[in-house]
């Protein structure tokens, strides 16, 4: 079957000079202006209270899911863990079938996959909560980050990006999401909770029977880093600052 592909662009001019050294910013406020903020508006419509979504995260990675996600070993004379970088719909509790990981566990921390940041998200929130579970398995990511070769700078690779895309989360609170996901992997329930790929259409089509849908999770780069969002966003605001819908 052929197929046709349609292409468009928009060229943004600026001889500004705040605007040259920083073209990103112009780009993100037009595409903000033009589909972001009502996208957004529709979105966090049907949203309860983010925190939730937090909730789901840290239980999915910290106690349903721990088993695959989390890894913890020695380094140094000190006890040290992180997040596994990925996992996918076969290690869940609830697969029915043999576990086939994705590729070797690993442990990230760069640009885009930062476990030390994804840990001062937990942080913020276990000393919030006052959950010393929670807080130990931060303080474990951050001596596994200090134990990371400095060489070119402290922590070579710690800028990098967000993806706050918790619309995706498979959970009760988003009630369409979720039922798209069932109907991929029909094995989920609540157990899976807090599992979130981080975009939809990753492999490049999406349907009405849920082909958008991945098989997936990065917890540094989704939920993970979504969590840490949040979390820093209400230590330096409150919640109530990001309760508030737009105007």
């Amino acid at each position: 079957m052929d197929f046709v592909f349609y292409f468009g662009f928009y060229i943004i001019v600026s001889k500004d000079e705040k605007s040259i050294l920083n073209p990103f910013r112009d780009a993100a406020s037009f595409l903000w202006k033009n589909w972001g903020e009502n996208a957004a508006r529709q979105m966090i419509s049907g949203f309860t209270d983010p925190e939730k979504y937090v909730e789901r995260t840290y239980t999915w990675a910290f106690d349903t899911w721990k088993e695959s996600i989390w890894q913890e070993f020695r380094l140094n004379g000190k006890e040290v863990g992180a997040p596994v970088f990925i996992v996918n719909t076969t290690q869940s509790p609830n697969y029915p079938g043999e576990v086939n990981e994705r590729e070797f566990r690993s442990v990230w921390n760069q640009a885009w996959f930062s476990s030390l940041r994804s840990a001062s998200g937990l942080y913020r929130y276990a000393r919030r909560t006052n959950n010393s579970e929670l807080l130990a398995y931060a303080l474990k990511t951050k001596e596994l980050a200090l134990a990371f070769p400095q060489q070119k700078g402290f922590f070579p690779g710690l800028i990098g990006t967000e993806m706050e895309r918790i619309e995706m989360m498979y959970c009760p609170e988003n009630n369409k999401t979720k039922e798209l996901w069932e109907k991929v992997w029909p094995f989920f329930n609540e157990k899976d909770y807090g599992f979130m790929m981080e975009n939809y259409g990753h492999s490049g089509y999406t349907g009405l029977e849920g082909e958008g849908i991945g098989e997936f999770t990065i917890y540094d780069w989704g939920n993970g880093a979504a969590s840490e969002a949040y979390n820093r966003i209400a230590d330096h605001f409150g919640k109530e600052f990001i309760l508030k819908t737009f105007d």
